[in-house]
């Protein structure tokens, strides 16, 4: 039977916003707003499981409040959830990852924490093998867990927060790499004994329904796939999404990878050149019936406007 896996990463819930300090709380809401969509859509498919593969949270001492709202959103998944510490949310002593609350979370697994033992989680529905590789900062706390060893016939997942963290003797060993930031990018081992990068590069952004282009198991390459994050945090950020990921086992069988839209702020930017009041008045109704109530727009406005007419411009 295929395995589907809801891969997500980049949550940082509790983060407000240092490009629009006012609207912190705003953006704090729609970060938890597009969490839930990422695990109603785990509902909706039906995945097995969940992956969150790094950055779930801000920072790694979010208050108890956010913990707690995390851990009730993680339960209405209704379904396993395995979760990496990323890069921001590390798993330091003291950190949220410590909390007493975690031990009440019964379908939560926590990768690469201090608790959990260097060796692969086997997920106990479907018999899929999730292989943690902790962020650099955990390396030397804890061993790092086995590469796969000969295969068998079930399914084996990596999970890392940068491809960086991957280890060279592990190429052709997965069936599909969640990966937490970055770029999709073909592996192969190097010189140096850790995971590089090869010439072919995946793009990041995945097209609504494609094959992740990963060379099949038991070659000298693989794919690691990113998730984008499904709230973007600023401009630049990509268009928020999930990525559903269908794999079956097979050998030299390619995993399936659709995105599902999951932001809830549409983040948009507009330039125009004003050098009148009237032309102000020109650029407020050309975008009022476009704007929605979920957009965060940013104008680029040039030229030269006299004082007198300023005031439109403020209102």
């Amino acid at each position: 039977m295929p395995v589907r896996v809801m891969h997500s990463a980049g949550w940082q819930l509790g983060l407000g916003s240092r490009v629009i300090p006012a609207a912190g709380p705003r953006l704090r809401e729609a970060r938890f707003a597009a969490a839930e969509r990422v695990v109603a859509a785990a509902r909706e498919a039906e995945a097995d499981f969940l992956v969150l593969a790094g950055d779930t949270f801000a920072h790694p001492a979010v208050g108890r409040a956010t913990l707690e709202r995390t851990l009730a959103l993680l339960a209405a998944a209704a379904r396993p959830v395995y979760v990496l510490p990323g890069r921001r949310d590390p798993a330091l002593a003291g950190s949220v990852w410590e909390r007493p609350e975690w031990d009440e979370a019964a379908n939560v697994t926590v990768l690469g924490a201090p608790s959990t033992p260097a060796q692969p989680v086997r997920d106990r529905a479907t018999g899929a093998m999730l292989y943690a590789f902790a962020p650099e900062e955990r390396a030397a706390r804890r061993a790092a867990p086995a590469s796969p060893p000969e295969r068998e016939e079930r399914v084996r997942i990596g999970v890392a927060y940068e491809a960086a963290h991957l280890p060279a003797d592990a190429a052709g060993g997965f069936d599909y790499v969640a990966l937490g930031r970055g770029d999709d990018v073909a592996l192969e081992a190097g010189p140096s004994g850790t995971a590089t990068p090869t010439a072919a590069r995946c793009s990041t952004a995945v097209p609504q329904s494609a094959h992740s282009g990963a060379v099949a198991r038991g070659a000298a390459a693989y794919v690691a796939r990113v998730a984008p994050p499904p709230e973007p945090t600023d401009f630049t950020d990509p268009e928020g999404a999930a990525l559903l990921v269908e794999l079956d086992g097979a050998r030299a069988s390619q995993p399936r990878v659709e995105a599902v839209a999951t932001a809830v702020l549409r983040w948009r930017t507009y330039a125009a050149n004003v050098e009148e009041g009237t032309q102000v008045a020109a650029l407020a109704r050309e975008l009022a019936p476009s704007l929605e109530t979920n957009d965060v727009l940013r104008l680029h406005l040039g030229g030269t406007l006299p004082l007198t007419d300023a005031a439109a411009l403020e209102a």
